[in-house]
């Protein structure tokens, strides 16, 4: 059986999505841009290039900050609505700022101590 599911990040400057089935990527959109503008266009664009639709979706991986207020306040409306009109779908948090710290740890050179 086929697991489809999205994966978005709208707390940064770039408003990220990717489409992934059984762990394999099946498209990506990354764009500077605020989700507003790209968050259901890209979405659209990713569903016609994999030729699925968003009832395919079995679940949403989603960042939940911190970040950009706009874009989380714009991805968290599209999560209610989302969850109201298709209530099987699982929601999945995330956050960024221990996978930032993570990566600046791993940094060649990086000071014991850090503010992100």
């Amino acid at each position: 059986m086929s697991d489809l599911s999205l994966w978005l990040d709208t707390s940064t400057q770039d408003t990220s999505l990717a489409l992934i089935e059984n762990s394999e990527v099946l498209s990506l959109k990354v764009q500077e841009s605020n989700a507003l503008d790209y968050l259901f266009e890209a979405l659209q664009v990713l569903l016609d290039e994999t030729q699925n639709r968003f009832s395919d979706l079995q679940s949403i991986y989603y960042c939940s900050g911190p970040g950009s207020s706009l874009g989380l306040r714009i991805l968290s409306m599209a999560l209610r609505t989302w969850k109201v009109t298709h209530p099987n779908i699982q929601l999945m948090a995330g956050y960024t700022l221990p996978v930032y710290a993570a990566l600046e740890a791993l940094r060649p050179n990086a000071p014991e101590s850090f503010t992100l």
